[in-house]
Parts: structure tokens; C-alpha cells; sequence
């Protein structure tokens, strides 16, 4: 069973290389990270991007539209 891990963030660049390590890391592998970034103003898509080459990892960027918007 494929697992999704929603994960809405907003200038998470102090934590984000972290979280994402540690949800990669996990032993259970048939899962997919969505990372829903709700229009950033630091380097949050930066530190995303070296982890885009993992096929289990999809990046959006919608811009700025709240956390409800960002979870729907």
C-alpha cells in the first residue's frame, strides 16, 4: 500500500533539509513526500532542490494561498 506524506511549507528553510532526510530515511519505502510550498519568501525552494532527483519526492509552489488551500 503506497503511502502519501502531505507536507505544506512556508519559509521552512531552517528545518526542511531535516524533515526531508528523515522521511527518506524511513525503512518503509512505497511512499510519496508531496511538498506544497505556500509562496516562500526565503531559500526553502533552494534547499529543496537537491532532493528532486528522488522519484518518491514531488515540489509545488502555488504561491501565496494559506495553509487550508496548501493541505486541499
Amino acid at each position: 500500500m503506497k503511502v502519501s506524506i502531505i507536507m505544506p511549507v512556508y519559509n521552512s528553510e531552517k528545518f526542511i533539509k531535516q524533515s526531508i532526510s528523515s522521511i527518506l530515511k524511513q525503512d518503509y519505502e512505497d511512499f510519496e513526500l508531496i511538498i506544497i510550498d505556500d509562496g516562500s519568501t526565503d531559500k526553502t525552494s533552494d534547499c529543496i532542490q537537491p532532493y528532486l532527483n528522488d522519484s518518491r519526492l514531488k515540489y509545488f509552489n502555488f504561491g501565496r494561498s494559506g495553509k487550508v488551500k496548501a493541505f486541499n
